[in-house]
């Protein structure tokens, strides 16, 4: 029994990590150009180059900061598209 139990928490583990490789991230800041003052609550989507459809997308934090965590294929080619309204 112990060994069978064993095997599984293996097994699953190493499955986890296996999901864990596939995965991708692209992050970074959003800095105004102007008065270097981070750029909060603009909209940042991920796209594929190809058709644009959308992969994924957030919105920068308070301090202009984003992360996109998205599947990993390395066969797609990818674009990132900002969009940021001022009023």
């Amino acid at each position: 029994m112990k060994r069978i139990l064993l095997f599984l928490m293996l097994t699953l583990s190493l499955a986890y990590m296996y999901a864990q490789n596939n995965t991708a991230f692209v992050w970074g800041n959003i800095v105004d150009e102007t008065d270097k003052h981070p750029v909060v609550q603009a909209t940042i989507q991920l796209l594929s180059s190809t058709d644009k459809k959308l992969i994924d997308g957030t919105i920068s934090d308070a301090k202009g900061a984003y992360k996109i965590a998205f599947k990993n294929s390395r066969a797609l080619k990818k674009s990132l598209k900002l969009l940021f309204f001022k009023y």
